[in-house]
């Protein structure tokens, strides 16, 4: 595999990935008095205005295009919780949210391989590369017996990465449990 693309991620923001990947995402504390720490005070105070910003420009029917006011916007707030992860601001279940919303952070979703961009498509985590997908056929299988089936197929969109992955199968399996009892 190649080298990390160090413009989606620094080292020290992959180390951290790497960690809720192996750990799980944080607990997620509310934003209360309470449970806001100190140092957090003033990030919060940079990154709810953005939001507010961002949420703005939405309800005026603005959508993310290249260079607009709100893909900025976008990009401003991912790069402050990209820096702000670092501090430990992805204590919080908002912030958590709202970093896998703008693409600070890869989506767990996506077993964190993938990232969202402003216009809502993905792009590797590791690389930068825009995500793409295949379109895969899979059929019903009875587990067991691989020749036996249910006469189902279904259509299942696959994410992959053209630099990092290998273009998945147009055609695959999937395994499903019959739904009566053997005896």
């Amino acid at each position: 595999m190649s080298e990390p693309n160090y413009s989606v991620a620094n080292a020290d923001l992959r180390r951290l990935v790497e960690k809720m990947k192996s750990d799980g995402m944080p607990r997620g504390l509310a934003i209360t008095h309470e449970f806001v720490r100190d140092e957090h005070a003033r990030p919060l105070a940079e990154i709810l205005p953005l939001t507010q910003r961002i949420k703005g420009l939405y309800d005026h029917g603005d959508r993310p295009a290249a260079g607009n006011a709100l893909c900025l916007a976008m990009i401003g707030l991912r790069n402050l919780l990209q820096q702000y992860a670092l501090i430990g601001i992805l204590e919080y279940k908002k912030m958590q949210e709202l970093a896998v919303l703008v693409g600070a952070i890869p989506d767990p979703a996506e077993k964190w391989k993938y990232y969202r961009l402003p216009d809502k498509s993905f792009a590797c985590w590791h690389c930068g590369a825009e995500v793409l997908c295949v379109d895969q056929t899979q059929s019903d299988r009875i587990p067991g017996m691989p020749l036996a089936g249910f006469g189902r197929v279904r259509h299942k969109v696959v994410p992959f990465c053209p630099n990092c992955e290998t273009r998945p199968s147009e055609r695959g399996t999937f395994v499903e449990e019959p739904e009566f009892d053997v005896c």
